[in-house]
């Protein structure tokens, strides 16, 4: 199984979460100013996160389970949580705690009232309720090619499972696709790589900054207010995400071995 480049990263994968971002943000500015017609468009863009999780975690997954589980809870929970908090308050907003622990309830989805303070939140939950099965899902992309054929049939057993567990399918769609290289030039572009690089505080800090635009200037403060969507996410990327990116890194990092005396000369 081929491993990430140095750094973890794929430039035309950063871009492209980059550009889905601004896909859901779009959707949530014309959704406050009344229209849901780009809603199609922000699911399908959600679709293509858990596609684009399931190609790199397959990548990275070396095999450590439950430093992986810690590393990922270290990596995503503070930005979920304090985006989550944040906009609890701009709307003074009730929410049960098990929200900021992922656990909205057994049955959540897109627009369930727990999740209101924050709506992209539910994808988070999502993800995080996929990755105790990183080694179903890395299964998919290691090994037989054939392994691919199972997902269509995984999936439809999958929906029959009431709750969340439909979504997973996208997760192993990614793990097989990740046996192929991803490469675009206009993804690995400066723009599309910045945004890439704040894309998950994007996704996560827009939605409590339009809510309190739309609360304190009404619609047209929210198109007008986009410039501080990306303020405020890049604010979050270098205050809470990133040292949290660091963080994670040397959770479950083996031990070096103890360094062996030198010989001391006869």
């Amino acid at each position: 199984m081929r491993r990430l480049p140095p750094g973890g990263r794929i430039p035309a994968l950063d871009g492209l979460r980059g550009v889905l971002a601004v896909v859901v943000l779009t959707y949530h500015v014309t959704l406050c100013c009344g229209t849901n017609a780009l809603g199609n468009f922000a699911t399908a863009a959600v679709c293509c996160f858990f596609i684009i999780s399931g190609y790199v975690l397959t990548h990275a997954y070396d095999g450590r389970y439950a430093a992986f589980l810690a590393r990922r809870a270290v990596r995503l929970w503070p930005v979920y949580a304090l985006c989550f908090l944040i906009g609890a308050a701009v709307q003074r907003r009730a929410f049960p705690l098990p929200v900021l622990a992922w656990f909205p309830g057994l049955d959540f989805h897109p627009g369930m009232p727990a999740l209101l303070a924050n709506p992209p939140a539910w994808s988070l939950c999502i993800e995080a309720w996929a990755m105790p099965f990183i080694p179903l899902i890395a299964w998919f992309g290691r090994g037989a090619v054939t392994r691919a054929a199972l997902i269509p049939p995984l999936c439809l057993a999958l929906w029959e499972i009431p709750g969340p567990a439909f979504w997973l399918g996208f997760f192993c769609v990614g793990a097989a696709l990740s046996r192929f290289d991803f490469r675009s030039r206009p993804l690995e572009a400066r723009i599309p790589q910045w945004l890439g690089k704040v894309s998950y505080s994007l996704y996560l800090v827009h939605m409590p900054v339009l809510s309190a635009l739309l609360i304190a200037f009404g619609r047209p403060g929210v198109v007008l207010g986009v410039p501080l969507v990306f303020s405020a996410a890049w604010l979050m990327w270098k205050y809470v995400e990133r040292p949290s990116i660091t963080l994670s890194r040397r959770v479950g990092r083996p031990a070096r071995p103890a360094a062996l005396p030198l010989p001391v000369p006869g």
